[in-house]
C-alpha cells in the first residue's frame, strides 16, 4: 500500500469519475517507474532497479492489472564526504564547509541534490555562473556505505552583451539596473 501511494496510477474507486489516474496510459507507467526509483533512492536503496512492468487485461475485459517487478538491493548509509575544486578562483575550504556530517545516516538522494544545489549557488555568488558539480561515488560493499566526492569543474564563462529594459515609464534605467546581480560586459 505504501508503494501504491508513491505511483501516479491508481486503482478504480469511488472518485474514478472525477480523476483520470485509473486509466491505462503507457507514458504514466514510465513515469511511475521513475517515481518508484526516486522513492527507493530516498530510502537508502542505491542499487534499486525496476526489472519489469507487466500490464494484463482482466478476464472480464473491464480493466488492467499492472505488476511492477523490482529489485531493491541493500540499504546503504552515507560514508565520508569530500570536495575537490578544479575551477580556478574558487576557495576549496569554502566548499568543504558546505558538506554536512551525515556519516552513518541512511543514504538519501535528496541530500546529495541539496549539496549540489548549495555548491552551485555558492559558486554563482562567487561570480561563476556555470560551474558543474559532479558527485563521484565510492562504494564499500562490505560496510554498505557510500563515500561521495563532489568535484567542481569550471564551465564556459558566459558574458552578457546587453540588457534591455522595456516597458518602464516611471523609473530611470539606472535605478532598475542597480537591482541586478550582473552587468553588461
Amino acid at each position: 500500500s505504501r508503494l501504491r501511494d508513491v505511483i501516479e496510477t491508481s486503482e478504480t474507486g469511488f472518485l474514478s469519475a472525477f480523476v483520470s489516474t485509473d486509466i491505462y496510459d503507457p507514458d504514466r507507467l514510465e513515469f511511475d517507474k521513475q517515481l518508484l526509483r526516486q522513492y527507493y533512492l530516498t530510502q537508502g536503496y542505491a542499487d534499486f532497479a525496476v526489472l519489469s512492468s507487466v500490464t494484463e487485461l482482466s478476464p472480464d475485459d473491464n480493466g488492467f492489472y499492472i505488476t511492477f517487478t523490482v529489485e531493491e538491493g541493500e540499504v546503504y548509509t552515507f560514508g565520508e564526504f569530500d570536495a575537490i575544486v578544479s575551477a580556478k578562483g574558487l576557495d576549496e575550504e569554502k566548499y568543504l564547509a558546505l558538506l554536512p556530517s551525515l556519516a552513518g545516516e541512511t543514504y538519501d538522494s535528496r541530500e546529495v541534490e541539496a549539496i549540489i544545489d548549495a555548491m552551485t549557488s555558492t559558486a554563482g555568488q562567487d561570480g561563476f555562473a556555470v560551474v558543474e558539480v559532479r558527485p563521484q561515488v565510492r562504494r564499500n560493499d562490505e560496510e554498505r556505505t557510500l563515500d561521495i566526492t563532489f568535484e567542481l569543474i569550471e564551465g564556459r564563462r558566459i558574458y552578457v552583451a546587453r540588457i534591455d529594459i522595456e516597458g518602464n515609464d516611471r523609473a530611470l534605467d539606472r535605478v532598475i539596473r542597480r537591482q541586478f546581480d550582473i552587468v553588461e560586459g
